[in-house]
């Protein structure tokens, strides 16, 4: 009886034995399985993280807008589109470009739909909506041209300009938004930059022409006849046009490593051919 009693005793422990092995077992497999699955999640979660990194940027602008941007052949061009690729050259970083109606720019790279579009000015409004670098993109500037040989000045008052007929183009309302007390003799018959420039050179109504320095140092460039012309110091106005970014993604190392760049390019001459490559 003693016997089968310490014989039964003996079957138990060794059974309990085993089954603790057991158990101990599978807890370190287990351990080791959600070790390697974290393990693992963090590898997708750092590739995850690069891959939005080095994405490529949709990047949004204003069609027919030349020289700012405008397509020739099925290319992208324009002073815009040129500073923005040797930018991100720099950066080694991929860009795509579109150019579509202004309103639909803006309204895709606030939605997210787009990273960044080309070349808003900085208003507090848009300030909210977009991610606006600190260094410009450019300055565009209305500025009052003149034949190469007149003897017109411009002190920077619109009173000095109160005996002359200057010529816009239709539907621009630059000047007339500065000319509140009604100083200045404005002849808006023009409809394109061309009409006008030759106007002014043919003596037919207008003594000066006004619109946007870029505007029209192009068009007398493509017409051959930048020698004919001469701009007028200082500038009507001036307006700083940035890379904007959306606030839908945190843009904001990007943005400060593209200011770096861009001044870099402004030290070293190359964006200053830029420009020159379409104004001169």
């Amino acid at each position: 009886m003693n016997s089968k009693r310490f014989f039964f005793l003996g079957l138990t422990f060794m059974i309990s034995v085993v089954l603790l092995i057991g158990c101990g077992h599978d807890e370190s497999v287990h351990e080791k399985d959600n070790k390697a699955a974290s393990e693992q999640d963090h590898i997708h979660h750092q590739n995850g993280q690069d891959s939005d990194t080095n994405q490529v940027l949709r990047i949004l602008g204003e069609k027919d807008f030349a020289p700012i941007s405008y397509e020739e052949d099925g290319e992208i061009k324009g002073i815009s589109p040129d500073i923005i690729r040797e930018v991100f050259d720099r950066m080694d970083h991929e860009i795509s470009l579109e150019l579509i109606p202004w309103a639909r720019v803006q309204a895709k790279v606030a939605e997210g739909e787009a990273d960044a579009f080309f070349s808003p000015y900085f208003t507090e409004e848009r300030n909210r909506i977009y991610l606006f670098p600190e260094e410009p993109l450019l300055y565009e500037e209305n500025v009052f041209f003149v034949p190469i040989d007149s003897d017109i000045t411009f002190d920077g008052t619109l009173e000095s300009l109160r005996p002359y007929t200057i010529g816009t183009i239709l539907g621009y309302v630059s000047l007339e938004q500065v000319d509140t007390d009604n100083i200045l003799t404005i002849d808006d018959q023009s409809t394109s930059t061309e009409q006008a420039i030759e106007r002014l050179l043919n003596n037919r109504g207008i003594d000066l022409f006004m619109n946007t320095n870029y505007i029209v140092w192009n068009t007398l460039q493509e017409m051959g006849k930048t020698e004919e012309v001469k701009e007028l110091s200082p500038p009507l106005n001036s307006f700083a046009a940035y890379l904007a970014f959306t606030r839908e993604k945190d843009y904001t190392e990007l943005a400060k490593e593209f200011d770096r760049i861009l001044r870099e390019m402004k030290e070293d001459g190359t964006y200053q051919s830029i420009l020159d490559s379409y104004t001169k």
